[in-house]
This record gives C-alpha cells, structure tokens and sequence, in this order.
C-alpha cells in the first residue's frame, strides 16, 4: 500500500517541480516534491494507475518513490509552480549592429508576446540570447558558444506560421515542445513533430508505425508531446523521416516547406544544431536551440 503525505505546510521547490512538463502533470496529477541521492519522490493522486506510473517513470528514471497526496492539493501546487514570479527569466539581444532595433522589436512583437515569463531585464537571470548575424560562420559561433538558449532570428520579417520541432524522443524534448506550443497560440502557427525513424528492415512502415503505436516507448513520447500542445489549445502534425536526427532536420529544412523556426531542444554544445544551420542557413528563417 502507497503512503499518504499531506502537502499542508511542505516547502516544495518550483523548479523541481517543472522537471515535468505542466501539461504532463496536470493529466497525470503528478507532484515531483523531493529529491536525494537515492530517490526522486513523486505524490500521485492515484499511483495505482499504471499509465501515470510509467509516464513518470519513463521521464524521471526508475528510482522514483512514489506517495499518494489529495488531488486538489497537487493541483494548488502545480499551480504555484508555474506561476510568472517563479519562472521568469532574461533575454538578452545581441548580432550585428544594424539589425539591433529590428531585433528588438522582434522580441517583444514575437518572442515576448508568446513566452511571457521573458523580458529584456538585465537584473534577471538570462534564459535566451535572441541574435542575428550576417555571417554564415558567426552564426554558428553563437549557437556554439551562447551559455543559454540562443534563438537566430536569420529573417526578422519573415511571419511564424510553420513551427518544426526535431525531436529526440526524449523528455529534454518537452521543454521544446512547450515553447512552440506558446508560440503556435500567440501567432497561430502550425506546429509539426519531426522525429528520426532508422532504415526498415522488415516491413517498409515498422520505423514510422513505432510513433504512432502508444505500446511503443517512441508512441508513448509522441502522446506526451501531443498532450503538451493541446495543453495550449494548439493541434501538431507528426512527420517522420527515415534517418539520424540530423539529416531528418536538414532534409526538413530543405524540403519546398522549411520552417519558419526550427526548434532544437537538449542541445548541451550546440554542435548539431551548429552542423544542421551550416546545411541549410539559407533555407531558414530562424533556429531556436534550448541547451540544457
């Protein structure tokens, strides 16, 4: 039998918490309230349910202990985590010296009317570099070289009406799946899934069915990503493509459709997106790179 802990009075960790997607926890009704060397605590509402189970399983590892908690509780808390004073975050805007007042413009028409947990704050800690370069290689240079996530706004007059995400069937993938979907509301864009299927070698679909099928872990991520945009009212097309990561991205970016902006997020270096950007610079109208 799963312990009960009452939340009345336990000091949580906002940023624990978000270590799941708020979409993913709403549904799921799932609490992240601890965490040591040993174990990541998580309070359900219901651990007897074995969907919650695993999709918490899958997105924090498997040393998880799990506590029953109330429900209205885990929501109230939920709630508090993601409100705008425990989020909010810098952005810095930088390139070249004569796209500097159309960059900023571009953020706060594009960026920050989506995404308003940024502002252009100094005093705050930087979440993303919002830059332009005319250069080929000193674009590359700042995905590489940025200490936080870094957005190449390569076309400041260019609308978001396509949003691609490169996906790593991965949870780092929900942080970029839950800046597209605030960026889809803001500005009505379409959002499309793109994921890596390997060569078949038996039947010609078994790569693409795998991310259709919810038994199949790469199914199951799929859903998870689908709850996050509808979460934001905004409806994803998935698109699957057969090779590594980065050829899918840059057959994506240089098919007759590119994207307005191609998210890429779990980028710790930058070295795939820097490699993707140096493919297809003038196939793209921006590059978003969210570095973990």
């Amino acid at each position: 039998m799963t312990a009960y802990l009452s939340l009345d009075g336990l000091e949580l960790d906002p940023a624990l918490i978000r270590r799941l997607p708020r979409a993913l926890a709403l549904h799921h009704l799932a609490l992240v309230v601890a965490e040591d060397e040993d174990s990541i605590t998580v309070a359900l509402a219901d651990p007897t349910n074995p969907t919650a189970r695993q999709r918490v399983e899958s997105a924090l590892g498997d040393r998880l202990a799990l506590v029953r908690s109330d429900a209205d509780a885990i929501r109230a808390a939920l709630d508090q985590a993601w409100s705008a004073d425990t989020a909010r975050g810098g952005v810095l805007v930088g390139g070249a010296t004569p796209l500097l007042p159309q960059l900023t413009d571009y953020a706060q028409k594009v960026v920050l009317s989506a995404l308003p947990s940024l502002h252009i704050d100094p005093a705050l800690p930087p979440r993303l570099l919002l830059t332009a370069e005319d250069d080929p290689t000193r674009c590359a240079e700042s995905v590489l070289s940025a200490p936080t996530s870094v957005w190449l706004c390569l076309d400041p007059a260019r609308p978001l009406r396509r949003i691609v995400v490169a996906t790593r069937t991965g949870p780092p993938d929900w942080q970029a799946v839950e800046w597209a979907g605030q960026l889809a509301r803001a500005h009505g864009s379409e959002v499309v899934l793109l994921a890596a299927a390997p060569p078949a070698h038996g039947a010609i679909l078994s790569g693409h069915a795998a991310y259709l099928s919810p038994a199949d872990a790469r199914g199951a991520h799929v859903t998870d990503l689908t709850l996050i945009l509808s979460g934001y009212g905004v409806e994803g097309r998935l698109r699957v493509r057969q090779g590594s990561f980065t050829e899918v991205a840059i057959a994506e970016c240089a098919s007759s459709h590119p994207p307005d902006l191609l998210i890429i997020g779990a980028e710790k270096s930058g070295e795939q997106a820097a490699y993707i950007l140096s493919q297809v610079s003038g196939r793209l109208a921006g590059l978003l790179v969210l570095k973990a």
